[in-house]
């Protein structure tokens, strides 16, 4: 018995011994099977990645939420990365829109490439989208376009347009010379007597075919010293891009800081403008307020280079015809004050249309014929415009092309707006949003930009369009 108790004794152990020799060949199986099971079965639902390239920098991103309503706003976050640390220099999305409009499911990707050239595999979320819609086009655009942006109304000459009041204000006259528009000679362009303030604007190209200047010259015509003050000035020269004329000059004009005096003798003839060298068929835009102390006879002429601005070479040029396409002469009205109260939105104020905004009309002192102002360029329009707290405003232009700017002031924030952002306006159903009123009284300067066709209207909307509930989403990062 001991004998066969310690047989069996010896057989349950030699037994032990050999599960235990036989359990790691028995783990290896198992963990061959799990691992074959796991490439299996999980691989249908989670198909595992390649191993991909060891130095190829990361896309990621990552959106607000999976599912938006129709006309809700997607936030995007960027998170790529590269594996040493080397710059992300190039991104390209698929498929990324900041806003969808129709239910649907939507793939977006990004790819990147780094510094070294390298790059990405391209990384994509799905988006959802489903429900009652949040905003349409044209409300999402008025909450989130940037300023200076268009925006789709094909709504926008529907609108009724807006009763605008005459106001009180002190005026001057404006001189206008732009007529012959393109001069082929040295000459005289147009020339008239002032006395206090006084606003100049001209506008011409140059076509003696060879370099020639601009000048405006004062002479004073009393029997004492007089003053002659620029108090602003904006200018474009030279160019030969007709859009920029007008858009550049005015930029340049409500940011101007020009404040420069010329003290003239009795009889004394002397530059208040010179335009820089205009090469063949390149243009010049310059619009200038003065002041003077006494009478002063300003005289626009295009002189050939090499001819002096003087006296003498005034006496010998000749008082070029106007080429019966373009205006010119002194009109009375260089501010036009208008007071608008905002009872009823979506509407329009009009500018420049010769029917609702009446042309000004003056003189042209060459001719004594009298003068017509279509458009109305050269006059600042002084425009008070209440009741727009929780409004945009939007510019359309209705006459062409258009490219400008205007100056806003909005409680104690004055900005100058840039005219489309980029670009030109063209389309009159394609606004450009000017401003989002932060106050309930809006005061505009605007001047129509030369080289632009009017008229043009501003449209003032309610900030949100009524029967939508989307909250507004200001997070951008």
């Amino acid at each position: 018995m001991a004998v066969g108790s310690s047989a069996g004794s010896g057989q349950r152990g030699r037994g032990r011994g050999r599960g235990v020799r036989q359990r790691p060949a028995t783990r290896r199986r198992a963990g061959r099977q799990l691992h074959g099971g796991r490439s299996g079965a999980l691989g249908d639902h989670h198909p595992l990645r390649s191993g991909g390239n060891p130095l190829a920098p990361q896309a990621r991103f990552s959106t607000d939420k999976v599912v938006y309503a129709p006309g809700e706003r997607v936030i995007y976050t960027e998170y790529p990365f590269d594996p040493d640390g080397a710059n992300i220099t190039a991104r390209r999305w698929s498929g990324k829109q900041d806003v969808f409009f129709q239910p649907g499911t939507y793939a977006v990707s990004l790819q990147v490439t780094n510094s070294r050239g390298v790059q990405s595999e391209p990384f994509t979320r799905t988006i959802r989208v489903q429900g009652a819609a949040v905003d349409t086009p044209l409300g999402y655009a008025l909450k989130y376009s940037e300023l200076g942006d268009a925006i789709s109304d094909p709504q926008v000459l529907s609108y009724p347009t807006v009763v605008a009041q005459p106001a009180e204000r002190e005026n001057f006259p404006l001189l206008f010379s732009d007529s012959p528009e393109a001069p082929s000679q040295s000459g005289v362009l147009y020339q008239d007597t002032v006395a206090g303030r006084a606003r100049l604007l001209a506008y011409h190209l140059n076509a003696l075919g060879k370099p020639a200047r601009l000048y405006v010259m004062a002479r004073n015509v009393e029997a004492r010293p007089v003053q002659v003050r620029t108090e602003r000035q904006g200018e474009t020269a030279p160019t030969r891009v007709e859009g920029q004329l007008g858009q550049v000059t005015l930029l340049d004009y409500f940011a101007s800081t020009a404040d420069h005096t010329l003290t003239l003798a009795p009889g004394e003839f002397a530059a208040v403008y010179a335009s820089p060298t205009l090469s063949a068929g390149s243009g010049v835009n310059v619009l200038q307020d003065l002041t003077t102390t006494g009478r002063v006879e300003l005289t626009f002429l295009m002189l050939e280079d090499g001819l002096p601005p003087t006296l003498q070479v005034l006496q010998q040029l000749p008082y070029l015809p106007a080429d019966g396409r373009h205006q010119r002469g002194t009109f009375p009205e260089a501010v036009r004050a208008l007071r608008v109260n905002l009872t009823r939105l979506p509407a329009r104020l009009v500018i420049g249309d010769g029917l609702v905004d009446p042309a000004i009309t003056g003189v042209d002192r060459l001719t004594g014929q009298p003068m017509r102002l279509s458009g109305n360029y050269g006059v600042l329009y002084d425009l008070e415009i209440n009741g727009t707290a929780g409004t945009a405003v939007a510019l359309s232009p209705r006459g062409g092309l258009y490219r400008g700017a205007m100056n806003i002031q909005d409680g104690t924030v004055n900005q100058t707006i840039k005219l489309p952002r980029t670009g030109n306006a063209i389309a009159p159903n394609q606004p450009v949003l000017l401003w989002r009123p932060a106050t309930n009284r809006l005061n505009i300067d605007f001047v129509p930009a030369s080289g632009s066709s009017l008229p043009v209207s501003l449209v003032f909307y309610p900030a949100r369009l009524p029967g939508l509930d989307g909250a507004v989403k200001t997070y951008q990062p």
